[in-house]
C-alpha cells in the first residue's frame, strides 16, 4: 500500500510516526550545524584574505624599505664618494701650495744667498779699497814726513 500511495510526504509521515519529533530535532540540530559551519567557513574565508591581505601589505612595506634602504645606501656612497673627491682635491691643491711655496722659499734662499755673497764681495771690495786708501795716506804721510819725493 505505501508503493501505492502517491502522495511523497507518505514517507515523511511514516517517519514521523515511527522516530516522532526526534527527526525533527535531529534536523533542526543539523541545519544549526551546518549554519555554523557555514558561518566559520565564511569566517575562516574572511580571516584568511585580511591575513593575505596584511601579509601583501607587510611585503610591500618590506620592498618599500628595502627599497628606501638601497636609495640611502646609494646616496651615502655618493655622497662619500663626492667628499672623498673634494678632500683629494683639497689634499692637491694644499699640496701643490706647499711645493709652490717651497719654491719660492728655495729661489729667496738662492737669492739671500747670492745677495749675502755680493754684499760680501761688496765689503771686501770697500775693505780692500779703505785699506789701500788708508795706506796710501799712511805711506804719503811717512813719505812727507821723510822728506822722500817720488
Amino acid at each position: 500500500m505505501a508503493q501505492d500511495d502517491p502522495n511523497p510526504n507518505s514517507i515523511d509521515n511514516i517517519r514521523n510516526i515511527l522516530f516522532g519529533d526526534q527527526v525533527a530535532q535531529i534536523e533542526e540540530r543539523f541545519n544549526l550545524l551546518d549554519q555554523v559551519i557555514n558561518s566559520l567557513r565564511n569566517e575562516n574565508r574572511n580571516l584568511r584574505q585580511a591575513l593575505e591581505s596584511e601579509l601583501t601589505m607587510r611585503e610591500q612595506a618590506i620592498k618599500d624599505l628595502q627599497n628606501k634602504i638601497n636609495t640611502l645606501e646609494s646616496d651615502l656612497q655618493n655622497k662619500i664618494n663626492t667628499l672623498e673627491k673634494g678632500a683629494e682635491s683639497e689634499l692637491n691643491m694644499r699640496e701643490q701650495s706647499v711645493n709652490d711655496l717651497q719654491k719660492k722659499i728655495n729661489d729667496l734662499d738662492k737669492k739671500t744667498e747670492t745677495d749675502l755673497q755680493k754684499y760680501m764681495t761688496m765689503q771686501a771690495e770697500l775693505g780692500a779699497s779703505l785699506l789701500a786708501d788708508t795706506l796710501e795716506k799712511v805711506l804719503k804721510t811717512y813719505k812727507e814726513k821723510l822728506g822722500i819725493t817720488v
